[in-house]
């Protein structure tokens, strides 16, 4: 082999070690993300009936002094307003500390549920003289927010059960026949597990077709979370 042709085979090695050790450090640097978390959370969604309140707590599981910004939004991610806050909004967390978030609604009575979002920022100390060099992350947990209205509390407990099923040309057609939100991010067809993001976020009244599902079966079982986080399951026949 000639010096040329080996030099730009030593070269081209050299640029595909530094892309693999390029994708090594990207995926060491999302699982230590992960991993050093300082907050977490008691609940991974909170319901609160309408005109009352509920709570979150907060836990630094880390080692240093933390700050914690709280808020809300609305579906389209814009700020909540009065509609339903969240206090403390602001607040210092010591190691090992919990604080404990209080939501209030203030929205207007309804026949259906109301979704938003509560974001738990972390503020990270500022950096000692002796770790500059060491990388901070500001790591933010966004869970759901539910609004329940009193008139339709009491039927909450396997509303899923409801949701109708009815196989088109187009796909599988869902049709959400409650006032309720759902979380059905699977749907198992003849055994078979197929992702839908479509319902993964399925709101009261909402009509949807799944072009993925266009297979034949007379029933299926939608997998959905509880109110509780927990994953589910609920046989509904197809039309």
């Amino acid at each position: 082999m000639s010096t040329q042709r080996q030099a730009n085979c030593t070269q081209r090695k050299s640029h595909i070690a530094k892309r693999l050790s390029l994708c090594a450090c990207v995926m060491t640097l999302l699982c230590s993300t992960m991993a050093n978390a300082a907050f977490s959370l008691n609940r991974t969604r909170v319901i609160v009936p309408e005109g009352s309140s509920s709570s979150v707590q907060v836990t630094n599981n880390s080692e240093l002094w933390y700050g914690l910004q709280a808020w809300l939004e609305n579906e389209d991610g814009n700020d909540a307003g009065s509609l339903v806050v969240v206090s403390p909004q602001i607040q210092k967390v010591a190691p090992g500390g919990k604080v404990v978030l209080r939501l209030m609604t203030f929205s207007p009575p309804s026949d259906r549920e109301q979704l938003y979002y509560l974001n738990v920022q972390e503020l990270p100390p500022s950096d000692s003289a002796a770790d500059k060099n060491k990388l901070s992350m500001a790591i933010r947990t966004r869970i759901k927010v539910l609004i329940r209205p009193a008139q339709i509390a009491g039927d909450r407990k396997n509303a899923e059960a409801k949701v109708t099923a009815t196989q088109t040309r187009e796909g599988l057609k869902l049709v959400n026949t409650t006032p309720y939100y759902f979380s059905i991010p699977q749907i198992m067809v003849n055994k078979k597990g197929i992702k839908t993001p479509e319902t993964a976020v399925f709101a009261p009244f909402q009509t949807t077709v799944l072009p993925q599902i266009k297979q034949k079966a007379s029933s299926i079982d939608i997998m959905y979370l509880s109110d509780f986080g927990d994953v589910r399951k609920s046989l509904i026949l197809v039309k």
